[in-house]
């Protein structure tokens, strides 16, 4: 139930959603390159409705109605883990997905005239990584070096990182 605000028109917003995955083979499902901000038409897991949008929505609209300018790069695919799928970078995971659509979005929005950079990253963890002890003995550290690695190739050392559980 997706309630529209005003503001939505004003945030640019592009997601994808991965098709390397058990739960979803195939290719991956694309916004058409920059959008306005709003939910997602596709599957983003088993179960998950053909419309579906998540926190990135609010998060989105309270910055720009803070008086930031913000703009949102959704990659995500339900039913993912970091042992399996968001590798390091440049092991040929989801995470390497997630930087060529990161490059990609950016160099769109330079060339649409507009400054950009990344300025934070939201991990939702679900309970994929559960799955055996040893996967979650070492979640903790898996996460923390997914966040060093994506600080490193994004050449941001401060990033924010915030952490949800869904």
């Amino acid at each position: 139930l997706f309630e529209k605000d005003p503001i939505d028109a004003k945030i640019p917003f592009r997601w994808v959603i991965c098709g390397r995955n058990p739960m979803l083979p195939g290719e991956s499902q694309k916004s058409r390159g920059w959008e306005t901000l709003g939910p997602q038409i596709g599957i983003c897991g088993h179960g998950n409705p053909a419309s579906h949008f998540g926190p990135e929505i609010s998060m989105a609209r309270k910055l720009a109605k803070a008086g930031k300018q913000v703009a949102v790069l959704k990659v995500t695919i339900g039913a993912s883990s970091l042992y399996g799928d968001w590798r390091l970078p440049d092991q040929e995971g989801l995470t390497d997905d997630l930087l060529a659509e990161a490059r990609a979005a950016l160099a769109d929005l330079y060339q649409a005239g507009r400054q950009a950079k990344i300025c934070g990253f939201i991990w939702i963890q679900g309970e994929s990584d559960a799955d055996s002890d040893k996967h979650a003995r070492e979640f903790k550290s898996r996460l923390t070096q997914l966040i060093a690695g994506l600080r490193e190739a994004w050449n941001e050392p401060g990033l924010p990182v915030i952490l949800g559980v869904d």
